[in-house]
């Protein structure tokens, strides 16, 4: 499937940016992040040094600026909400993670997520090939951004969105393992519904 054009945003709710890293520096910031979690005892609470460091001008990089720009338009905003995470897959529980991040925004009044032209995402940096062995990245329920826009009413929608929610093992035959490299990134709807890819 085709997760790396401008159209696979709106279509399957993400969109996969390549090479963001190379293999160089992919290796470094790999080897300054163990480092710096085993002297945390691998605790992924108490990070916010990033923000001071090389780690936190990734959010500028200009092959993913770039990406954003030809899916949102010119008028592109950042928010900075950054975060590193290791070894965490959030997988426990009756769902195994799976999750919209806009979950707290839920409110029939909150109009805007029922909006065709809501373009609001997040944008995740992978240091490690999502394999089947060492997960690292991320499932998706491809096109499950969409939910928000199947009824006009925004009481209708808040509702089937929840049941959505609810019953999404209906949907597992969606879900998929996005079959992201070491060095790339990933753009996705804060409305699509996904997980930690687990190490199996």
């Amino acid at each position: 499937k085709d997760f790396y054009s401008k159209e696979s945003f709106h279509k399957n709710g993400f969109i996969i940016i390549e090479d963001v890293l190379k293999k160089k520096e992919v290796s470094e910031i790999r080897d300054t992040l163990f480092l710096h979690f085993k002297e945390l005892d691998k605790s992924f609470e108490n990070i916010s040094y990033v923000l001071e460091s090389e780690l936190a001008k990734l959010q500028f990089n200009d092959k993913i600026l770039k990406s954003l720009r030809s899916v949102i338009g010119e008028e592109l905003v950042l928010v900075n909400d950054f975060n590193v995470q290791f070894n965490a897959y959030g997988v426990e529980g009756r769902n195994k993670g799976l999750h919209a991040d806009c979950n707290s925004e839920f409110t029939p009044k909150n109009k805007y997520l029922f909006s065709k032209e809501y373009q609001f995402g997040k944008v995740g940096i992978y240091f490690q090939d999502n394999t089947e062995s060492m997960g690292g990245g991320i499932d998706v329920l491809v096109g499950s951004h969409k939910t928000f826009t199947k009824f006009r009413s925004s009481l209708m929608n808040y509702l089937y969105s929840r049941l959505f929610h609810k019953f999404h093992r209906l949907h597992n035959k969606r879900k998929i393992r996005v079959p992201i490299k070491a060095g790339s990134a990933v753009y996705f709807d804060s409305r699509l519904l996904h997980s930690s890819s687990s190490p199996r």
